[in-house]
């Protein structure tokens, strides 16, 4: 989206925009980076004073994404929005997001 103040390029990781729901994805860089970190208050600030709701994924929400997905369900709700349903986050689907990304160690 364009921040109509600066006409900045806001990228973002996942986006709602019928809703002003934003998800971002920040991992280790985005913490230990300054200039990175930065970059990235500045965005979310800018989003945030433009009606975004943005929650913020980390990597131990990947592994257990129950803290993450009710907080996004909250933000659907707050926005009048009729959020996924349940089910997309249970069972087998709440497994499959909870998997390691990473390939399978070699011998």
């Amino acid at each position: 989206m364009t921040d109509p103040g600066t006409e900045t390029t806001r990228y973002l990781d996942l986006a709602f925009p019928e809703y002003k729901i934003g998800v971002e994805y920040d991992g280790d860089y985005h913490r230990t980076v300054k200039n990175q970190w930065r970059a990235d208050q500045a965005r979310k600030d800018s989003l945030a004073s433009l009606g975004w709701d943005l929650r913020t994924v980390t990597s131990q929400d990947i592994k257990e994404p129950r803290r993450a997905l009710d907080a996004l369900h909250r933000s659907f709700a707050r926005a009048g929005a009729r959020p996924p349903a349940a089910s997309n986050w249970s069972g087998r689907a709440l497994e499959l997001l909870g998997r390691s990304l990473r390939p399978p160690a070699t011998t």
